[in-house]
């Protein structure tokens, strides 16, 4: 009959940040990926599934792009984040700023391939969920004795 919609969606959750951090370039920046990928599907990921779903998007270009988007904003939040938590500790001094941008520049070359594993990410996540045949299942769910 086929594997129900909820195992559906954990193993796209589970595999779609994996497929991301694979799908960069360079295998020292995989363990990277993978932070990126996980931290952004906890955090922005299962929000974007619950609106997709409640508004009934379905198409793999609104997965994709939302892949992109996650993959752009967490390279330059992350910095941030970690300039927050050494300012706590009392690490970084007053130069906030230009620490920060500094952040950014080096984490600047990591987003070029967090974007190429945001696009396969939505894409993984898509083809694993697929949204479109969601009604499809559904009928022959119904209509099975």
């Amino acid at each position: 009959m086929g594997m129900p919609e909820w195992m559906r969606v954990v193993l796209a959750f589970a595999l779609a940040p994996l497929a991301a951090s694979l799908a960069y370039v360079f295998p020292q920046l995989v363990f990277i990926g993978l932070i990126y990928g996980y931290t952004s599907i906890i955090t922005v990921g299962i929000p974007i599934y619950f609106i997709f779903r409640r508004r009934g998007i379905k198409k793999l270009s609104s997965h994709v792009f939302a892949g992109l988007g996650v993959s752009v904003f967490f390279p330059l939040f992350i910095p941030f984040l970690l300039l927050l938590f050494y300012n706590r500790i009392g690490v970084v001094a007053s130069n906030t700023i230009e620490n920060y941008i500094s952040g950014v520049m080096v984490f600047s070359f990591f987003s070029i391939f967090s974007w190429w594993g945001g696009i396969v990410g939505g894409m993984t996540f898509w083809l694993i969920l697929r949204p479109d045949k969601e009604e499809e299942r559904r009928l022959l769910r119904s209509s099975a004795p």
